[in-house]
């Protein structure tokens, strides 16, 4: 969804289950010994309005222009709504 409502272009950070790239970018600075990356799954339960506030913290998002922002968390906010409603 998040990519409907971007600007043309790659945003300033990469993606951010990218493991691959975030792992050689970090072992590129030499700060780091042993790199790994793993996901870990978990759930939460939420309103619609927490999962908006949350997805309004995410740097992918907060750099996205007012309006596009907005038009994304509206598109959020309908889907969990509809997904709740199921």
């Amino acid at each position: 969804m998040l990519h409907r409502h971007r600007p043309a272009g790659r945003l300033g950070t990469m993606e951010p289950l990218d493991h691959h790239a975030w792992v050689t970018e970090l072992s590129g600075t030499g700060a780091f010994d042993d790199i790994r990356a793993e996901n870990i799954r978990w759930s939460a339960s939420m309103t619609t309005e927490r999962l908006v506030g949350l997805y309004a913290t995410f740097a992918a998002v907060r750099e996205l222009p007012p309006e596009r922002r907005a038009a994304l968390l509206d598109d959020i906010a309908g889907r969990r709504t509809r997904w709740a409603a199921r």
